[in-house]
């Protein structure tokens, strides 16, 4: 087998560097593409996978168990809450901006 063949299915076939495999299927993936549940998909720069959905982040949120929640400067995680001036404090909110 050439090094740049793959067994598919019990098939030689040749895998082009820049292709994927997708299901078992050859395909092209661009840089700036991801697989998300077997399906190629654009990504820009501000964005993250959560649950293999797309999403967009400010740089200012985090994500805390899947949630984008922001973050503000002197606000640090402990234990998924947050401590505030040696205080535990529930003082994160919610996204309430459309990123997208």
């Amino acid at each position: 087998m050439n090094p740049v063949q793959r067994l598919i299915n019990g098939v030689q076939r040749w895998i082009h560097p820049v292709q994927t495999l997708v299901n078992g299927v050859q395909r092209r993936i661009h840089p700036v593409q991801i697989l998300v549940n077997g399906v190629q998909r654009w990504m820009n720069a501000p964005q993250i996978v959560v649950n293999g959905v797309q999403r967009w982040i400010h740089p200012l949120q985090i994500l805390v168990n899947g949630v984008q929640r922001w973050m503000n400067a002197p606000q640090i995680l402990v234990s998924k809450k947050l401590l505030r001036d040696g205080k535990i404090s529930t003082y994160l909110f919610l996204q309430k901006t459309n990123w997208g």
